[in-house]
């Protein structure tokens, strides 16, 4: 009996967990109507996919952020989501962002927050002060994503220290940043190890007019 036990505890804890994939539709036809309440069940290293729409609910953030708003809060170890297309899976609000609504965000993800890694693609992330808000480090992959009617598109910041992660967005399009902001930044970036950026097309003409990234390992191929 106590042999089976043994072989029982053992089992029990080699066995992998699947990874789970959640289903997010505009109509809640498969349980979930926002994105938030997918992650909200959502464990470490699931996907979530999200079908054609608009998603827009807004929340509260967590201290140190509590007087701030986002659509979607990550505060998961692993997480990728996966839209429908750019065209189809719009993540943030659908008007033109305006400074009375203060630094609105679409997506807070990072290590801040326990997030470690975070995948994103194939949706469109629009009409915020920040499109992601990446914050304490960890490992980020965008690709193919659509950034529209964000002052800052993609802002990844340290805290003022230096960390250890890599970042790479690739194959995505930055454009219609809010009007009478100032200059946009479409991708900030603050002291990262690594930060690859491929592929990607920006409407300001300078793609040094678009990234401002202080970091030692800041890689950029084939961009417009």
């Amino acid at each position: 009996m106590k042999f089976f036990w043994l072989v029982f505890i053992f089992l029990y804890f080699s066995t992998p967990v699947l990874a789970t994939t959640w289903f997010v539709e505009e109509d809640g036809s498969t349980g979930f109507s926002t994105i938030q309440s997918a992650v909200d069940v959502a464990a470490s290293g699931d996907t979530i996919r999200i079908g054609p729409g608009v998603f827009d609910n807004v929340h509260a953030l967590p201290d140190p952020y509590s007087m701030d708003y986002a659509t979607l809060f990550v505060p998961i170890e692993e997480l990728t989501i996966i839209g429908a297309g750019p065209d189809e899976t719009m993540i943030g609000q659908d008007v033109p962002y305006e400074a009375n609504q203060g630094p609105l965000k679409v997506i807070v993800a990072g290590e801040t927050f326990g997030n470690e890694r975070f995948i994103i693609e194939d949706v469109c992330i629009q009409n915020a002060y920040q499109g992601i808000l990446f914050e304490g480090g960890g490992e980020m992959e965008i690709s193919n994503c659509h950034f529209q009617g964000t002052l800052r598109g993609v802002f990844l910041y340290s805290g003022g220290i230096s960390l250890s992660d890599f970042v790479t967005i690739e194959d995505c399009l930055f454009n219609n940043p809010p009007e009478d902001f100032g200059s946009p930044q479409h991708i900030y970036s603050s002291q990262q190890n690594s930060l690859v950026v491929r592929n990607s097309e920006f409407e300001i003409t300078e793609i040094g007019d678009s990234i401002h990234a202080g970091c030692s390992g800041r890689q950029l191929v084939g961009n417009n």
